[in-house]
């Protein structure tokens, strides 16, 4: 699987606030299941957020010159481009680094 995104796409898309905190989920191996579809335009996530809640994410992406434009909806009370979305791209990130792919 060919990664559409980087994590400057990522950044731009969700700001420098959602991204480090979802680094933080990330790493704190809260995002609980992550799905990519073949082609790689669009993912899947569950991310436990707090007080036991989880919370469904479905990320759009869309290949440009130059990088990615990401359109992440979440069912969080924030709804779109939040930290919870920022942990699953981070997690298809490192999960690719480490094993060549999801």
């Amino acid at each position: 699987m060919i990664l559409r995104f980087k994590e400057a796409d990522i950044l731009h898309a969700c700001g420098r606030t959602y991204a480090e905190r979802g680094r933080l989920y990330q790493r704190a191996g809260r995002v609980l299941k992550v799905e990519m579809s073949a082609d790689g335009h669009s993912i899947g996530g569950l991310v436990q957020g707090s007080a036991g809640r989880r919370y469904e994410q479905s990320i759009d992406i869309e290949p440009m010159s130059g990088g990615a434009r990401i359109d992440g909806r979440c069912s969080c009370p924030m709804e779109y481009d939040c930290k919870h979305v920022a942990a699953v791209l981070l997690e298809v990130l490192i999960r690719n680094t480490r094993h060549g792919g999801l």
